[in-house]
C-alpha cells in the first residue's frame, strides 16, 4: 500500500485571507481547480491506495468540504503549534499500515504530473525542484545535504524537495525536528522532478501567475 501526506494545517497569515491558502485557485482552468488539486492529483496519477490530510488543531472546513470520496482521509493533529507536519507523518506512520509514504506540499505548483520516478528504490527519495531564488526551501547543499529553510546563497543550490517518499523502515526513526535536518542524518537519494513554485506569498503566487 501507498499513502499520500498532504498537510494543511498551516494558516494563511501571510496572505491574510479568510481560507486555507491552498484553495487558492490554480491558472489555466474554467473552472474553479484550487492549488491543492495540483498535489492531489499528482498522487492520484502516482497511484496511492489512499490520500491523508494532516489539518491542525481544528478542520479546514473548506478542505474537508472539497475533499470527500473514500479514498481521502482527514485528521486532526495534537494539540501544539505547527511543526511543519512532523506530528502528522508520525501519526500515519504509528496508525496506518503502508509500504510507502508520499509527502507533498499542498500551497505549491510544480511541472511534475506524477510522483512515480520517487517509487524506484527501498529508501528515503527527495523529489527535487528548480526553486525562485526568492523562496525559502530546504535546498541542496554544495557539499551535501540541505540548507534547512533557505534562500538561495553561493553555498547552495537552486534546487529542493518539495515532495518526498519515505518508507516503513525509514519512519521507525521518528521524525522531531525540520524535516530538512531529519534528512541530513538519513540515507536518502534525490530525483530531479523540475520546478516548483510557493504559493504561501502573494509575492510567490503573483510569480505563478505571471511567469510560472
Amino acid at each position: 500500500m501507498i499513502i499520500g501526506l498532504v498537510p494543511v494545517g498551516g494558516d494563511a497569515t501571510r496572505l491574510n485571507i479568510p481560507y486555507s491558502k491552498a484553495m487558492l485557485p490554480q491558472k489555466g482552468f474554467d473552472y474553479y481547480n484550487p492549488v491543492i488539486n495540483h498535489c492531489v492529483q499528482n498522487l492520484i496519477n502516482t497511484g496511492v491506495d489512499k490520500i491523508i490530510f494532516g489539518h491542525g488543531c481544528v478542520f479546514k472546513q473548506d478542505i474537508l468540504a472539497y475533499y470527500q470520496n473514500n479514498i481521502f482521509c482527514h485528521l486532526l493533529e495534537q494539540e501544539g503549534p505547527s511543526d511543519g507536519g512532523n506530528r502528522f507523518i508520525n501519526n500515519v506512520f504509528e496508525n496506518f499500515p503502508a509500504k510507502d509514504f508520499i509527502f507533498c506540499l499542498p500551497d505549491t505548483i510544480t511541472t511534475a504530473t506524477h510522483y512515480k520516478d520517487l517509487l524506484i528504490k527501498d529508501i528515503v527519495v527527495c523529489g527535487m525542484y528548480d526553486i525562485p531564488n526568492f523562496t525559502k526551501a530546504d535546498r541542496l547543499l554544495n557539499n551535501g545535504g540541505f540548507d534547512v529553510k533557505a534562500l538561495k546563497k553561493q553555498t547552495n543550490s537552486n534546487t529542493g524537495w518539495g515532495t518526498i517518499k519515505f518508507t516503513k523502515t525509514s519512519l521507525q526513526n521518528k521524525i522531531t525536528k525540520e524535516i530538512g535536518c531529519w534528512l541530513n542524518e538519513q540515507k536518502f537519494r534525490t530525483v530531479s522532478l523540475g520546478k516548483m513554485i510557493d504559493i504561501g506569498t502573494w509575492k510567490g503566487y503573483n510569480y505563478y501567475l505571471n511567469n510560472f
